[in-house]
């Protein structure tokens, strides 16, 4: 898809493939070959990732010292400074220039553009509250389909940072409430612009990801036979696909597609690459969770199959699962089986019994010590008085609030005791 790519983000897309040693030797010659010509069709150099393309290429970077340090070497000065990465500069000079209020939509496309370049998803976010316009904009919209479409884009653009942050539930739930304010989008998504910064592949795998990794099983059949998505699934039909499978529990096939096609995408992708390993990772997890409803029993070599992995991952993997999901299986590690362990949950219920009968007993136990402490108080003081032959006020006060305690804490006790 590279060469769908102009002006600063082929730059980027470039960098992202070398930097993860993308193709051959050859390959990535040409790629960084590319970028230096595009650098040079535009005579400015300033750009962070030129040591890296010269590096494939053998040459030395001195020898474009004097490019590098030319103030102003291109007429745009806006795309100067996205390619040397002075993202806050370029946001300041479109919030101040050509304020022309017929191209407000495509100018806060750009600056979604260079918040995404920068990593800035709360800055993305905040850009949200720009798009919610008066209801009697919708007219003036219609009529400029450029700045219409800019919008439905920039929403898609403002939603990727929920994906971005890892919030794929959020991603998911949002976007197909989107979907359902304006069925239109589904054109947005059909065809490409010149510059476009995500490209649609990677906005429907985004939708994809995000909703099986956020969807419960069993809500998947219901999903996938929609009658609203059907234009959805007609310009995504990998969405279905993968919908189908899960439901089925035909997790080897699911598996195969996410691990050719859709990581050849987010691998290749320097705005997906980063999420990926989590959303693998995840989507593992989900596929335990599912196994262990579906069986009591299972060979943790099954799993090292299914993923592809080693067994020594596999096993730290499970036992983290484990650990964090609290669910009643142990691993065997000598016969490499997980299994569901019916005693061990007994256990834990009987433990928190036991533990609870012997808080009551050292409750009741120190009651009753109490109250023959009590009791031997008041003894004490009515045989000292009959030896003197006299009570005072004091010790017959002593003695009634003695006893009267005495009272209401046998009584307690016994209560206790019934109970």
């Amino acid at each position: 898809m590279i060469e769908k790519c102009e002006g600063p983000v082929l730059l980027e897309r470039i960098n992202h493939l070398l930097t993860i040693k993308y193709g051959s030797d050859q390959d990535r010659m040409k790629l960084a070959s590319d970028a230096m010509l595009y650098l040079q069709n535009i005579d400015y150099f300033n750009s962070p990732y030129l040591s890296v393309f010269n590096s494939y290429l053998g040459v030395d970077n001195t020898s474009n010292d004097e490019n590098i340090k030319s103030e102003l070497p291109i007429k745009n000065k806006l795309l100067a400074k996205v390619i040397a990465h002075e993202y806050t500069e370029a946001i300041t000079l479109l919030e101040t220039q050509n304020l022309d209020h017929r191209i407000n939509y495509r100018r806060i496309e750009q600056i979604c553009n260079i918040y995404i370049l920068n990593k800035d998803f709360k800055g993305l976010e905040d850009l949200e509250q720009r798009l919610i316009s008066p209801q009697d904009s919708v007219t003036h919209l219609t009529e400029q389909n450029d700045e219409l479409e800019a919008h439905r884009r920039s929403n898609l653009l403002i939603l990727s940072s929920l994906y971005f942050k890892g919030r794929f539930f959020d991603f998911s739930n949002r976007f197909f409430q989107l979907l359902s304010e304006d069925n239109d989008i589904i054109s947005s998504l059909s065809y490409s612009i010149p510059g476009q910064l995500l490209f649609n592949k990677e906005l429907l795998y985004m939708i994809l990801i995000s909703t099986v990794l956020s969807l419960p099983f069993d809500e998947y059949e219901s999903l996938l036979y929609s009658k609203e998505l059907i234009s959805f699934y007609k310009i995504n039909p990998l969405f279905p696909k993968c919908l189908e499978l899960l439901s089925k529990a035909q997790f080897e096939e699911f598996l195969n597609i996410w691990n050719t096609e859709i990581n050849e995408i987010c691998e290749t992708s320097p705005f997906l690459y980063q999420s990926w390993i989590t959303c693998q990772h995840l989507m593992r997890c989900k596929i335990y969770f599912m196994h262990l409803k579906l069986t009591n029993k299972i060979s943790v070599d099954y799993f090292t199959e299914l993923f592809k992995m080693s067994q020594l991952k596999i096993k730290e993997e499970l036992i983290e699962f484990l650990d964090f999901s609290h669910v009643n299986y142990s691993i065997d590690h000598e016969k490499n089986i997980l299994y569901y362990n019916r005693q061990n949950s007994l256990y834990k219920s009987f433990e928190i019994l036991n533990k609870n009968y012997d808080t009551i007993n050292d409750i009741i136990s120190l009651k009753k010590q109490e109250n023959e402490n009590m009791r031997n108080l008041a003894q004490e003081i009515i045989i000292n008085n009959s030896r003197s032959g006299t009570l005072t006020n004091t010790n017959l006060t002593t003695i009634t609030t003695t006893t009267s305690t005495i009272r209401g804490q046998t009584t307690d006790d016994s209560e206790n005791e019934i109970i």
